[in-house]
C-alpha cells in the first residue's frame, strides 16, 4: 500500500499477521525496499524483540 501523505518520501506498508489475526500499518522512509522486504525486516525484528522478552 502506497500513500501520498504531505510528506512525498513516506509510505505505509501493511503488514497481516495471519497467526494473530491482527494487521500493523508501519510507516517508512525507506525508499529502497519492497514492501515485502520491509514486511520481512520486520518480522525479523519483533522476532528478535520477542526473544529478548523470555
Amino acid at each position: 500500500m502506497k500513500l501520498n501523505p504531505d510528506n512525498p518520501n513516506v509510505r505505509v506498508v501493511q503488514i497481516f499477521n495471519e497467526e494473530d489475526n491482527i494487521e500493523y500499518r508501519v510507516v517508512t522512509n525507506v525508499q529502497n525496499m519492497s514492501d515485502e522486504e520491509i514486511k520481512e525486516a520486520y518480522r525479523l525484528r519483533w522476532q528478535i524483540e520477542d526473544a529478548l522478552e523470555t
